[in-house]
């Protein structure tokens, strides 16, 4: 993580300095951007290092203070009685760390930075309805990508089969209103949550389900789910890029995010995990969130809505690399480096690609330790934003007055606030040490009136620090999104960790159109179930469906599925001959029969004559021994 470096030792002249009075030999006059910075000697290689500070020309040696080395070269300053000589700081009287130039305050005026962005949809959307608004993101460009892709896989995988392999598959190309009633499809299934596949169009109780069956065969579903792809695997990638399979996808989707809506002031970054556990090599495990297992992706969202402005998926191992509107397979760790960014560390660098875009408007940005440090901090008010965010104790550039391994604090202390150059530390002790590094924030205290089982009551009130406060109430961002996206996600298992990842943007953009709809209709009573079912029968609107398969009766308990419906038969792929499972019995000498004849539907080999009318008709298919 990256941290601000100390001003490095300033070197001053014993001759510079003449003798004060005793009248004022122990105060010191200091400015609000001149003070006294005196570096470790043992500074380490490679750290930021900025002009040092001009001494003001009426500093003196006041009368008891004794330097370590002569003049004030040295590492320590001693006043007489002990501890460092009081300065004036701003907001009253200060207490400055000569080593670190961080000083204690009481009082702490933050800059007033307007915020001039114009939050909300970047167009009038009240006039479309919910699947409308949804085309917004999946436009007819991406749509186009899928079924082109899709067919072409389909097309480059059947090459090699057989003849009588390809029209027992039975496929055709598919077309954009057959993908859409597809994604319908994929949709529903996140409302109804069923085990397998094949059950949402079983007959069996409990899982009869009209609806499916009158969408799409399932043989047609099951199908396209197999030969789905988004981008040509025949394709050159001269990036060699991991995620290469999704890549075309990406650059289409997430860059729309930015153009239909912009964030409100208080925006959080933050990583957002894709529940994953096949093979892959940048599967992550994160033990501190709900989702331990999976692919994680970094994303900016705004802090009262959860709309995912920006988004990239982390694709880990040398290099860090990063799939998502700013860098598709591209670098962002230290060997990509722009002017100013030198000391900020890879953390540092992402939310710095994530905010593009947003710059100079105002923002106030709020984000954990994993990215929080005083040089990423000072780079981001350059870019016009304010932040504020938890940050280790052991960062670069902090005091050591925060630590609690060197300042020993308990539950209850009052908070200590010290600043340096615009930027405030707080270190307070609530159920555990926090210090918070903040550009947005004040010294102010407030009650907040908190449950308890030590209390009469059941509560009490909590005196804490409003920058806390402000930072609880506007860091979850990401989280906030994360919920939604877990309530109807399409949670069917894969070993293909780009569908995931394809499902998990439909998800990202349902809750971004659900977010627009309310933004231009907000007497709207619309929740997020039924928005996504309005979006469900917008993309069926023009699909023809089976009505039959809408009035199936139900098999009931004593009926098994192969006594109901349509079979056919078909032959077995390949030049595999199994048992027939009616006729066939292994316990008896030459009891064995194996056949090429199979059902299509049930996906069980039977002869053709008389197994297969045995099978479908008789509750007790099995001949007698």
């Amino acid at each position: 993580m990256a941290a601000c470096s100390d001003i490095s030792s300033s070197s001053l002249s014993e001759d510079s300095s003449s003798v004060l009075s005793d009248d004022n030999s122990r105060n010191f006059s200091q400015s609000d951007d001149e003070f006294m910075d005196i570096s470790s000697s043992d500074e380490q290689e490679g750290d930021a290092v900025l002009d040092p500070p001009q001494a003001p020309s009426n500093l003196r040696r006041p009368r008891g203070v004794r330097v370590r080395g002569g003049g004030v070269r040295g590492r320590m300053v001693r006043t007489r009685g002990g501890g460092t000589p009081p300065v004036r700081g701003r907001g009253g009287r200060a207490t400055v760390n000569y080593r670190t130039g961080w000083q204690e305050v009481e009082v702490f005026q933050p800059a007033d930075t307007p915020f001039t962005g114009s939050p909300g949809p970047t167009a009038d959307y009240s006039g479309l309805t919910p699947v409308e608004i949804f085309f917004l993101f999946f436009t007819a460009e991406v749509w186009d990508l899928i079924v082109e892709e899709t067919n072409r896989y389909a097309s480059q995988t059947m090459a090699g089969w057989t003849d009588a392999k390809r029209d027992a598959y039975r496929w055709t190309d598919v077309d954009r209103p057959t993908m859409q009633a597809f994604i319908a499809l994929i949709m529903a299934m996140g409302v109804v949550g069923i085990p397998r596949y094949k059950l949402y169009w079983s007959t069996m109780e409990p899982f009869v389900n009209p609806f499916f069956p009158s969408v799409m065969a399932r043989n047609t579903f099951t199908r396209i789910l197999r030969f789905l792809h988004l981008n040509n695997n025949q394709h050159p990638d001269p990036t060699n890029s991991r995620t290469r399979k999704v890549d075309p996808f990406i650059k289409i989707v997430i860059p729309l995010f930015q153009t239909r809506y912009m964030p409100a002031k208080n925006i959080s970054p933050d990583e957002s995990m894709i529940r994953f556990k096949g093979r892959l090599s940048f599967v992550q495990y994160m033990p501190l969130k709900p989702i331990k297992w999976g692919m994680k992706a970094w994303a900016l969202c705004e802090s009262s809505t959860g709309y995912t402005w920006s988004w990239a998926l982390y694709t880990g191992g040398d290099g860090n690399r990063a799939a998502g509107p700013f860098a598709v397979g591209a670098v962002i760790d230290g060997s990509r480096t722009h002017p100013g960014e030198e000391h900020i560390y890879s953390s540092g660098k992402v939310v710095l690609e994530l905010v593009k875009g947003l710059e100079n408007k105002g923002h106030h940005l709020y984000c954990d330790n994993f990215y929080t440090s005083p040089a990423l901090f000072a780079k981001l008010q350059q870019l016009g934003f304010e932040a504020c965010g938890t940050v280790r104790a052991s960062a670069k550039g902090l005091p050591d007055d925060v630590n609690q391994k060197k300042r020993k604090t308990k539950k209850g202390d009052p908070p200590m606030f010290l600043t340096k150059r615009g930027q405030l530390c707080i270190a307070w002790h609530d159920k555990k040490p926090v210090v918070m590094l903040s550009t947005n924030g004040n010294c102010d205290m407030i009650e907040k009136r908190v449950r308890t089982r030590h209390a009469p009551g059941g509560t009490k009130v909590v005196r804490k620090p409003a920058t806390i406060e402000a930072y609880n109430q506007n860091m979850g961002g990401v989280d906030k999104a994360d919920q939604f996206f877990q309530y109807y996600i399409h949670a069917h298992r894969t070993v293909k960790w780009w569908k995931k990842v394809f499902f998990h943007i439909i998800e990202m953009s349902l809750h971004n159109a659900y977010i627009i709809h309310h933004a231009c209709n907000p007497d709207s009573k619309l929740d997020s179930l039924g928005f996504r079912l309005k979006v469900i029968h917008g993309l069926l609107e023009n699909w023809p469906r089976n009505r039959t398969h809408m009035r199936r009766r139900a098999q009931g308990p004593d009926q098994p599925e192969r006594l109901t419906g349509r079979h056919f038969p078909k032959k077995v792929e390949g030049d595999s001959r199994p048992d027939c499972i009616v006729c066939s019995n292994r316990s008896v000498r030459g009891g064995r029969k194996q056949t090429r004849d199979m059902c299509r539907d049930c996906d069980r080999p039977m002869c053709a004559v008389p197994c297969f009318e045995r099978y479908h008709t008789l509750l007790n298919y099995r001949p007698a021994p």
